[in-house]
């Protein structure tokens, strides 16, 4: 089927015209009826479901043709009865006659005309939600996906539940690179219910079995997509590339830097995401920037007798957000006097065991990095970095380490003395600077004279 093919309908008629094109995923069985049918014979409806479902759990929900349709989405505007018992008939015609009620309750044009689809429950769901194939909002090309994997109900993400506010966001050409099984599956589901209907402005119910078997309870069109500003796909589509090419050659080794690749990160070392966010307003960015990671953080770990890489910069924002180059914090917690041959070695295991361990990401300096001498360096190295260095590398590069630590302890380099006298130093010139300011803003001005009006 094609888009020239498909045409949308109620909930439950279009549940009925896709199904039999599905392969990736599936629709529990249902039935459908319209409000004159049950009122026309109660008796005659309900003895072909409790025939259809003699002992499922049911699940009773609206399929009003308001609720649908190419200009206007009503979701949830109208009632649904989960968890019916399909042999206790009063319970079944109880949940029938709430749907119907809430109809009229709510302004439906003609409600004997609209459907009762009544369908049998899912169990064992591991993940249920909600899938928008474009951003609502712009029309940007992401799958976007709201769900709930905690609760094991379908209905949380629908009737904005406390467990409805997980998103995920898929870039529509990139959905190969998922690592998630379950959603790679859901995705590809998605992606067949498209091609059959021949949109790509969808909003799909769904639900995801123990198995990661896919069910779809609801099928409709978008009707935002109008409003949407079409050139946002090619300006996502560019901003993606650039920072694609951007991260790549990042990743390669540069000149006068330590270690063959790097990585990126918002809390390792200096910590951008605390301080600013991770989505920061530009002068925030750029006052941290200035402040910090241009060169703040190089002079710092230069006067404690570190490396420090000339240069270049920590930071770098990626389409807003603020990330750390790593090589460089790990390049920066490596003694001065440390040969380079030994510095990229511990350099580039550094960033091998951060990138095994993402859950050290904000203890690099404790559980990654070794930057002092201390009682447990034999086996931290050991430990962490077995056969990584030969007994003259790992003499050295503990020498270095000594040297540096007492320097350090003993106020030969950054002395706790001589960072208090520059704080001073700076209070006063605070102080001299405020000062002036206060004479400038009560210093009296000239007379101003008025010549008389005649």
């Amino acid at each position: 089927m094609n888009k020239s093919n498909f045409v949308f309908g109620t909930k439950a008629e279009t549940l009925l015209r896709i199904k039999p094109f599905l392969s990736k995923c599936k629709i529990p069985n249902f039935e459908f009826f319209s409000v004159q049918d049950w009122q026309s014979d109660r008796t005659a409806v309900r003895q072909k479901l409790q025939a259809r479902f003699p002992r499922d759990r049911l699940i009773v929900r609206s399929s009003a043709k308001a609720e649908d349709s190419a200009t206007q989405s009503l979701p949830g505007i109208y009632d649904s009865v989960p968890d019916v018992d399909a042999s206790d008939t009063s319970s079944l015609v109880a949940a029938i006659d709430v749907v119907c009620a809430s109809y009229g309750k709510h302004g439906s044009e003609n409600p004997l005309a609209d459907h009762i689809l009544v369908q049998a429950m899912i169990r064992d769901v591991s993940m249920s939600g909600v899938v928008f194939t474009q951003d609502m909002n712009t029309g940007a090309p992401y799958y976007v996906i709201n769900y709930d994997d905690e609760t094991g109900k379908t209905d949380t993400v629908t009737s904005g539940g406390v467990y409805s506010n997980r998103t995920l966001y898929v870039y529509r050409a990139a959905v190969r690179e998922l690592r998630s099984e379950r959603f790679g599956e859901l995705l590809a589901a998605v992606n067949e219910i498209e091609t059959i209907t021949g949109s790509s402005s969808l909003d799909i119910e769904f639900a995801v079995g123990s198995r990661n078997e896919i069910y779809l309870f609801q099928a409709r069109q978008i009707t935002t997509h109008p409003n949407w500003n079409r050139r946002i796909t090619v300006a996502v589509g560019d901003a993606i590339d650039r920072t694609r090419e951007f991260v790549r050659d990042r990743m390669q080794p540069q000149a006068g830097v330590l270690g063959q690749r790097s990585l990126i990160g918002q809390m390792p070392d200096w910590n951008p995401a605390e301080m600013i966010g991770t989505a920061p307003r530009p002068l925030a960015l750029s006052l941290y920037r200035r402040l910090i990671t241009d060169s703040s953080w190089r002079v710092a770990r230069r006067q404690m007798g570190y490396k420090a890489p000339k240069g270049t910069p920590l930071m770098y924002s990626l389409v807003g957000r603020p990330y750390i180059d790593v090589r460089l914090s790990f390049h920066s917690f490596l003694p001065e006097e440390l040969n380079d041959s030994i510095s990229s070695k511990l350099v580039d295991a550094w960033l091998d065991r951060l990138a095994a361990h993402k859950e050290l990401n904000d203890k690099v300096e404790f559980e990654v990095a070794i930057t002092s001498l201390d009682f447990e360096f034999d086996r931290a190295i050991d430990d962490r970095y077995c056969g990584l260095l030969g007994g003259t590398e790992k003499g050295e590069y503990r020498h270095c380490l000594f040297t540096l630590t007492d320097s350090l302890v003993t106020g030969k380099r950054a002395s706790v003395s001589g960072a208090m006298a520059r704080i001073h130093s700076l209070k006063a010139s605070h102080a001299k600077l405020l000062n002036h300011q206060r004479l400038l803003l009560f210093q009296p001005s000239a007379p101003c004279w008025r010549t008389p009006q005649n």
